[in-house]
């Protein structure tokens, strides 16, 4: 028996290898890298919370105010090593 389908069969394997392949790729990297930047988000938020209420409850005892003072002065200081340790931005001359 001839397999008349045979070349389109081919031809739907050789659109599907090279166009369809590569645009599931770069889908799966832009689902998976946003589920990955939201978790992120989500860690930072709670450690945030979870280090105010622990300070606030352990170590300032009722003074909430000083936990969110000193979440501050850690997050200002952070930023400001990251700040201090980049490269400046390079200016383009026309």
């Amino acid at each position: 028996m001839i397999d008349c389908w045979a070349p389109v069969d081919h031809l739907l394997d050789v659109v599907h290898d090279k166009v369809l392949r590569p645009i599931i790729m770069v889908a799966r990297v832009l689902a998976y890298g946003f589920v990955i930047v939201l978790a992120a988000v989500v860690l930072v938020v709670v450690l945030v919370i979870g280090s105010c209420d622990w300070l606030d409850i352990y170590a300032f005892h009722g003074r909430e105010w000083l936990s969110y003072v000193a979440v501050g002065a850690a997050s200002t200081l952070r930023w400001h090593d990251h700040l201090a340790t980049a490269p400046p931005p390079q200016i383009e001359e026309k």
